[in-house]
Parts: structure tokens; C-alpha cells; sequence
């Protein structure tokens, strides 16, 4: 899991867990800890570190158009083909598997390619495996033109594929993957001249603020050949107007026609005030489950409302990418008064058969008052020809409260829920030794990582306990506990 420059790990094994939680040492990172200060700017921050900042943003940033950004280095991570990686939206950082260490860009062709913290994994039809597919979109405003490059790697980690792609200016967060296609949701949205001159340049706002909603047209999806030799991309209106960013899943009918299903926002924010940052007058969660149906003959595509409770952060089985599936789970609000819905404190899982536009089912599970669950992850049970939502489903949970926790006051704990049981809440609850902020994105991984020291780490441990005045602490290391059953 990934927490703004940071990753955090929980290796589960025989009965324990093993805590780690690393720093990602970007060049950002270890010039501004070397000078003890902040030197570069950041896309979500008003305040510019280079001074004088009105002409750094004036006649650098938008004049010559060196927008350059600090690289935070963990919007997410993934294990995949042997190598742990943490990702932004740049080149990513190989991860030392077993401490989290940063070991750098090109490690892997993994890290040796330029792409956002969004993947996912399908396997191919005809049988030769899964695949990983990354992918990267770069805007030029100036040119209003965008270019794609979707990436895949296949199960050693090799890229095997990569397919590059222009269309027209577009902001993109998420894609989904179908047998034969990639599909982009294009939110309608614009650039904001006049903030550029009115608050940007005097620190009123941030760059990533600079984008503001464009009325004027629908959102579009952008479909793009997965397979063959053409680079033509199709675009289909929508023909409900909406945000959306993580996208849940999509595949295509006995038609044809592709299934996008999505959490759609019915406002614009880089930010998502609306769920961190709830005054409950202008900003709550008010996103809803969305299924969206493309007409892949008329080029067409309709709305369906799934749910209105409002939703983020979706995963389903990765032995389902892409495929026909039934099971989805989802960080949830909590709770409705008076036209304003709660906050953003529950998991849900939601089903619905494939050939639906209603869901027949919708379980929700509230760890607390004071308690807010994370982005949930499914981990499949072992075994053979089981049911796809036949596993558990693991997140993180934050404490707020200092007093009357049921659980050792505020800090955060893991939960695992088994997904048949899904109402019944966790079966297992474990408390980190370490308070863990509130993150981005995360993994499961199948492969054990990242558990207790080896023999070297013990030993650069001892050594570093000598060199200093006994006061070493471990545990950022990694800490064993118990799990809870």
C-alpha cells in the first residue's frame, strides 16, 4: 500500500504478520532531505517552494511550459514478474523485496518504462498466461493533443507488447481492459486561463487546480484495438454526463458491445473534496455505481444507475479482469440526512449478474462510529474451481478515537473479511504497531514478501546499533505480531 512517498507491507505467514513501512528515496526525496528543506514544487500544493515563485511560475512554468512536478514515488505499488515496484505517474522505483529498500529506475522493464499507478491483470484467451497492462497518457495543452502508450508484461516481468496511440486532449485516471480492446473514460474537462493569471502565479492555487469542468460537451469513452494492426481510436459519447476515475471493471457481451462499469462523480475535483475533506453543505460523497453498456455497432453508449450510495476505491477478483463477473467491493458512505449522505467509512460488496443493469445484492459492513475503512483488496481462497467470490477481503481501517476505541485507542488495524460472509464483518483483526496515514492505492501480492529480517538486514541492523547511541529502532523495519482470530 501506498501513502504519498511512502510504502507500507503486511506479510501474513504461519499465524504472524510482519510490519514494514519504507520511504520511497526518490532524487526529490534525498536532495530536499540533504538541504533539510522543501525545494520542489508539487502538483497539489499552492505554496511554491522557489522564490521568487511568481516568476518561477510565470515565466518558467507557463511561458517556456517546463511544468516539471515533484515525483512522489507511491501512488501505488505492485509485485509482478519477480519485481517490486512503486509507482506515480513517472519512470517507477524497483523496491528491494525483502526490506523495501529503494533500489532505483531500470532495474526491471518494469521500472524502465514510463507509466501511471493504474494496471491491471488479465489473462489472455488463448491460454499463454497472464498479463499485467500499465499504461500512460501525456496531455499537451499547448497542442491539445494526447498521447497513450499501453504496456504489457507478461508472467516473468517481460514487456511483450507495447501499442501507442494519439487523440485529442483529455484528462484520463483509470483504464479498463477487455479481450481486445483498452478503454479510456475522458472526462469533460478544460483548462482554466483565467485562474492561471489570477491565482496561480500568486500561489492562490495549485496546478492541478487549473483544471475546471467543461460543460460543453459529454464525457467520451476512447476504445483502443488491444490486438492487430490498427492505431484508430474509437470515441462514443456518453450519454449521461459525469466524472469518473477508478473504474471497476468492463468486458465484453455475447454481443459484442463493451460492459464499462465505474464510480461516477456529478462534479469535477483533483482533489476529491467531497469525500476528503466533507463540510456536509458544499462537499460530501455523492458518487454513484455506474454501468455504462457501448454499442460497439451504433458506437453508443447508455447509462445505468447500479447504486446510489456513494462509492470509491473498487476491486474485484483479478482472476476476472476483463471477464464476465458478478462481484465487486467498494469503500462506502454511511448513513444519509436531509439530502446529505455520511462519510466515506464503510466496505460494500455489491452483485449483479452479467447480463443485468440491477444489482441483486448489496451487503454493507461499518467497522465503527469513529472508524474509516480504506481501499479494500480480494485475495482469493487457494484451490481449484471455486466461486469467484470465494476468498476474503482485506483493508485497512482507520481509528479516530484517542478514548473508548475498542481496539487500543487511535491508530489503524487490518481487517479480513471472508466475501461469502460478507455482512458478518471481519473474521480476523490485526492492530499495526505503527499509526499508518491514510493512503492511495495497494496490492495483494501471492508471492510472500517483505517478512522478517535475513541474516543481512540483522546484521546492517547491529552494525547501526553500534555506530549510534543504542537507540535503533526496528520499527520501521519490520515488527512480527500475532493475528488476530
Amino acid at each position: 500500500m501506498c501513502i504519498r512517498d511512502r510504502v507500507t507491507s503486511i506479510a501474513i505467514k504461519d499465524g504472524k504478520a510482519y510490519f514494514r513501512n519504507k520511504f520511497v528515496r526518490t532524487e526529490d526525496f534525498d536532495k530536499e532531505e540533504a538541504l533539510g528543506k522543501y525545494t520542489e514544487p508539487s502538483i497539489f500544493t499552492a505554496a511554491d517552494p522557489r522564490k521568487p515563485a511568481f516568476f518561477w511560475r510565470l515565466f518558467n512554468d507557463i511561458l517556456a511550459g517546463n511544468l516539471n512536478r515533484k515525483q512522489n514515488g507511491a501512488y501505488n505499488v505492485l509485485n509482478w514478474g519477480g519485481n517490486l515496484v512503486a509507482v506515480d505517474y513517472k519512470k517507477p522505483y524497483e523496491l528491494d523485496p525483502d526490506t523495501l529498500e529503494t533500489v532505483g529506475h531500470g532495474a526491471s522493464p518494469l521500472s524502465s518504462v514510463m507509466h501511471t499507478s493504474h494496471y491491471r491483470t488479465v489473462d489472455e484467451p488463448d491460454g499463454s498466461g497472464r498479463r499485467c497492462v500499465a499504461f500512460l497518457n501525456e496531455v499537451d495543452w499547448r497542442s491539445e493533443t494526447t498521447g497513450a502508450v499501453f504496456y504489457e508484461f507478461d508472467e516473468d516481468g517481460n514487456e511483450v507488447s507495447r501499442r501507442a496511440y494519439d487523440y485529442p486532449a483529455a484528462y484520463v485516471h483509470d483504464l479498463v481492459v477487455t479481450d481486445n480492446y483498452y478503454i479510456l473514460f475522458d472526462c469533460p474537462i478544460k483548462i482554466d486561463f483565467p485562474a492561471v493569471f489570477t491565482k496561480y502565479i500568486f500561489e492562490k492555487s495549485c496546478l492541478s487546480e487549473l483544471i475546471c469542468e467543461d460543460t460543453d460537451r459529454r464525457p467520451l469513452f476512447r476504445i483502443f484495438p488491444r490486438r492487430g494492426e490498427s492505431r484508430e481510436v474509437k470515441t462514443v459519447e456518453a450519454d449521461y454526463w459525469c466524472y469518473a476515475y477508478h473504474h471497476v471493471n468492463g468486458f465484453e457481451n455475447d454481443d459484442g458491445d463493451i460492459v464499462f462499469d465505474t464510480c461516477t462523480w456529478d462534479k469535477f475535483t483533483l482533489y476529491f473534496t467531497d469525500i476528503t475533506n466533507p463540510n456536509g453543505k458544499d462537499n460530501f460523497p455523492r458518487m454513484k455505481l455506474s454501468r455504462f453498456i457501448i454499442d460497439m455497432k451504433k458506437y453508443e453508449a447508455k447509462h445505468y444507475l447500479l447504486s446510489d450510495v456513494p462509492c470509491e476505491l473498487p476491486i474485484t477478483s483479478w482472476d476476472y479482469t476483463g471477464e464476465k463477473y458478478e462481484h465487486m467491493y467498494l469503500s462506502t458512505s454511511v448513513g444519509r440526512k436531509d439530502g446529505v449522505n455520511g462519510p466515506m467509512q464503510a466496505l460494500t460488496k455489491c452483485s449483479l449478474k452479467t447480463d443485468e443493469t440491477k444489482l441483486y445484492t448489496e451487503e454493507q459492513w461499518i467497522p465503527g462510529e469513529h472508524k474509516f475503512a480504506m481501499e479494500p483488496f480480494f485475495v482469493p481462497r487457494s484451490g481449484k474451481d471455486l466461486d469467484e467470490d470465494d476468498g476474503w477481503v482485506v483493508a485497512l481501517v482507520h481509528d479516530a478515537r484517542y478514548e473508548d476505541s475498542d481496539f487500543g485507542g487511535r491508530g489503524t488495524e487490518m481487517v479480513i473479511i471472508d466475501a461469502k460472509k460478507f455482512s458478518e464483518g471481519p473474521v480476523a483483526r490485526l492492530r499495526l504497531p505503527k499509526y499508518v496515514p491514510y493512503g492511495v492505492h495497494g496490492s495483494w501480492s501471492p508471492e510472500y514478501i517483505a517478512g522478517p529480517p535475513k541474516a543481512d538486514e540483522l546484521a546492517r541492523l547491529e552494525e547501526l546499533r553500534k555506530n549510534s547511541d543504542g537507540t535503533v529502532s526496528y520499527t520501521h523495519l519490520t515488527l512480527p505480531t500475532i493475528l488476530l482470530v
